[in-house]
């Protein structure tokens, strides 16, 4: 196998609705100082290049060796020099491993947004292209490849097969971004190949891979990207909701291939996974992300029930959400996982009901405030009924029936959840003061503190006339309405008690 040249891709953006964004490609070739071409990096963003660091070496010794980046996407492919960032040069070891640099450019380098980097957990059959210099290539050619699966030292490369027709990734291609096709994500950094051209092979670097030997790249990796969709069933059990815990925005999504693996080995790559990206599995951290596991192929696996029972059990329970694909709808691990479904389903329906009973609590509690503010002339704002029509909605979908298909009535209830949590946040943010009442009760309030500060100031705290007064003056302040023409005399007899008592004591000053 020998080293091999390239330039890279970069996407601007970041994965929208599970797909990267396609705007703004960049690509930047990596040179000598004479101008002559070694290979390629990605560009991050902040001025930073992920590239190989055998390409880094062809321009001298390495890791304070000087080279130029030319952003060939760029109007006039303008050049900027950089140098290796410090604490990011790891060379290939002797097995191969390795072999990944950053470099930071010099002041003047346009602002780019960066290539979307995303881990790829289960590499096999994606189609994946990358942009590289071969010889007597001087503007760069595109090579298509299918991704076979892990190789390379201890596992650390993906294996690229190269499409015919067309260009093959070999020299000229190092360091070249790999972009999964479905997704445009860059999910790998090319690093070699197989002289033999009738071969057509190579290798990349995947970006779990590189972020294990150069954390500062972990900055700039989204998401993983899901496992391609297969025919058959698939379903999604589980998750913070069910759990009954408050689910957080910005939910991590990992996906597992479970075709021919046994649940020990499933279970220590998801546990890995949700470790690197600093998320554990246990039911006793509340506190997190939501998170999704995907697990594809579930009845090609080596044992489907033990998988079920003993790995996706343990995440359900833990709170994590997992979606199950199938590629048989009529095998055994469907029945169990729809059953698993069911439970979950009633055991938040009836959660819903009674979040639906605090809606209508809600909703008399503030028909009574209403009425307050009517007897004292109030204009009251329109009150957002929702009680019955979510109600109404969730008698419904309890009583679907048995035909009814579970995954969409779970998507049903997740949406009536949200609808339930909305409708009680805007009861609790009516504000039945109008404006003018609530600016004289804020004025009250200000006077009744600024003379409860004078009587603490002299120490009158227990004077037993005052704190008689005090109290309603207070608690008139704080009702719900507050009204001013209750208030606003018990402000005052506790404003003139207090005078009459300084000027009376020890003479202080009004």
């Amino acid at each position: 196998m020998a080293a091999i040249s390239s330039l890279s891709v970069r996407d601007d953006g970041g994965v929208v609705e599970g797909r990267a964004s396609t705007s703004n490609l960049w690509r930047v070739c990596i040179r000598d100082t004479a101008g002559e071409a070694l290979g390629a990096g990605i560009a991050l963003g902040d001025g930073v290049v992920l590239t190989c660091a055998h390409v880094v070496a062809a321009a001298g010794e390495p890791p304070d060796v000087e080279v130029l980046v030319n952003f060939v996407g760029l109007e006039g492919s303008p050049s900027f020099s950089a140098n290796v960032l410090p604490g990011s040069w790891v060379p290939a070891a002797e097995d191969d491993s390795a072999d990944i640099a950053l470099l930071r450019l010099a002041p003047g380098a346009p602002g780019i947004a960066g290539a979307p980097l995303h881990r790829l957990p289960e590499p096999a059959h994606r189609t994946v292209r990358a942009f590289g210099f071969p010889d007597r290539h001087t503007h760069g050619v595109w090579a298509f490849g299918t991704l076979a699966g892990p190789s390379g030292p201890a596992d650390e490369w993906v294996q690229i097969d190269s499409q015919l027709p067309g260009q093959r990734v070999r020299r000229g291609f190092s360091g070249a971004g790999v972009v999964d096709d479905f997704t445009n994500a860059v999910v790998g950094m090319v690093v070699t190949e197989f002289t033999d051209e009738s071969e057509r092979l190579a290798w990349m670097i995947p970006i779990d891979t590189v972020v294990r030997y150069v954390g500062a790249v972990a900055r700039w990796v989204g998401d993983d990207l899901p496992t391609l969709p297969r025919p058959g069933a698939t379903m999604t059990i589980g998750g913070p909701i069910a759990k009954g815990l408050d689910p957080w925005l910005g939910a991590i999504r990992t996906s597992f291939d479970a075709v021919g693996k046994t649940p020990g080995e499933l279970s220590r790559r998801i546990e890995r996974r949700l470790t690197s990206t600093g998320i554990d599995s246990e039911p006793t951290q509340l506190m997190r992300p939501p998170v999704t596991v995907t697990l594809a192929g579930v009845d090609k696996s080596s044992r489907p029930e033990e998988l079920l029972n003993e790995v996706v059990k343990p995440l359900l329970e833990g709170g994590t959400e997992v979606e199950l694909q199938f590629s048989d709808g009529d095998s055994p691990g469907v029945g169990l996982a729809r059953k698993w479904l069911r439970e979950e389903i009633a055991v938040r329906l009836a959660k819903l009901a009674a979040r639906v009973d605090q809606v209508e609590a809600a909703e008399n509690d503030l028909i009574d405030k209403v009425k307050s503010a009517a007897r004292l002339g109030y204009e009251a704002p329109e009150i957002p009924w929702a009680s019955a029509d979510l109600r109404h909605k969730t008698h419904l979908l309890a009583n679907a029936g048995p035909g009814a298909d579970p995954a969409k009535v779970r998507g049903r209830l997740t949406s009536l959840e949200r609808q339930a949590e909305r409708a009680l946040r805007a009861l609790e943010q009516v504000d039945l003061t109008p404006d003018p009442v609530r600016r004289k009760c804020e004025e009250l309030k200000g006077l009744l503190r600024s003379y409860n500060a004078r009587v603490m100031e002299h120490g009158l705290l227990e004077d037993e006339r005052l704190s008689t007064l005090y109290r309603p003056a207070a608690e008139a302040l704080v009702a719900t309405p507050c009204s001013p023409p209750v208030a606003e005399p018990l402000v005052h007899a506790y404003v003139d008690a207090v005078r009459r008592r300084l000027d009376g004591g020890t003479g202080a000053a009004r």
